[in-house]
């Protein structure tokens, strides 16, 4: 998400409307965050599978590259807010799946790790936007870190659904 956030400016100013427009679009990415969020509060602590996991961090994702190839604004405000209504999702579900799961002895730092995780994202999505932009155009540089993200996914999902499935659930 990051790496969107980096590029909503230019993209906004270079086939939204405007860069007066990119306001609109953050605002579409806070109307779906909370959203999300709140039908995440209403529907209290539900354990879900890593399975859900992962569909959403893939929605996220994807749905930030279908933006790359949207036309109008109301198609990437749709994106936009799809997208972080996904992530509000997959985040609150994964925090509270971490809390019933984890140990007290093991919590702080697997709560940690999960934080840590998120700021590391940040950094490198910032600083793919700021390389990649000046060169391949926002579209192209967001969905490059669509793809990069995509791989991170699927290359620790498919390590740690193969290892629960030979684990049980305790």
């Amino acid at each position: 998400m990051t790496a969107a956030s980096a590029v909503l400016v230019v993209a906004a100013a270079e086939r939204f409307g405007g860069a007066d427009r990119v306001g609109v679009l953050y605002a579409a990415v806070g109307a779906g965050g909370l959203l999300a969020s709140a039908a995440a509060m209403r529907h209290g602590s539900v354990r879900v599978m890593r399975s859900t996991l992962v569909a959403g961090a893939l929605a996220e994702i994807v749905l930030l590259a279908i933006l790359t190839l949207s036309r109008g604004l109301l198609t990437a405000m749709l994106c936009v807010a799809a997208s972080a209504a996904a992530g509000a999702l997959y985040q609150v579900w994964g925090a509270t799946e971490l809390q019933l799961r984890a140990s007290p002895e093991v919590l702080g730092r697997a709560s940690a790790a999960l934080v840590g995780a998120q700021y590391t994202g940040m950094i490198l999505g910032a600083l793919a936007a700021t390389v990649l932009v000046p060169l391949i155009g926002w579209d192209h540089a967001l969905f490059t870190a669509c793809c990069v993200g995509l791989g991170a996914v699927a290359a620790t999902a498919t390590g740690t659904l193969r290892e629960t499935a030979a684990q049980p659930v305790v």
